[in-house]
């Protein structure tokens, strides 16, 4: 009984230690239910005036600044599509090809000089 015990203790333990350990050294992007996270990176010297996120359920506009990645989630329960939209501060427009997505999917979006690559 008392080695049954110590093991129980032991075993609590090493559970915290690792729990601890993980949310220390490993960087997690929790994305709500039903919503999709799109990791956008910057590879352009242009100027962004704004980056634009279209899908049937969802349409945001939003500026990054000076940031060379974001993060944008948005809802989308089910099944859909999306696509992303990039305006310079010189006026041109690039957009990236619509794409299909499920709530819970998490994309990368890299935004260059002259199209937006989509990668799964």
């Amino acid at each position: 009984m008392k080695n049954l015990l110590i093991g129980i203790i032991i075993g609590v333990a090493l559970a915290v230690v690792f729990l601890v350990a993980k949310s220390l050294f490993i960087a997690q992007k929790e994305i709500p239910r039903n919503h999709v996270a799109v990791e956008i990176k910057i590879e352009t010297k242009k100027e962004i005036e704004s980056i634009g996120i279209s899908s049937p359920r969802s349409k945001q506009i939003f500026r990054i600044g000076e940031s060379k990645e974001s993060l944008a989630v948005f809802p989308n329960p089910g099944e859909g599509t999306f696509s992303l939209t990039c305006i310079f501060s010189n006026g041109d427009t690039i957009r990236s090809t619509e794409v299909y997505i499920e709530g819970g999917y998490s994309i990368a979006a890299v935004i260059k000089d002259d199209k937006i690559d989509i990668e799964y």
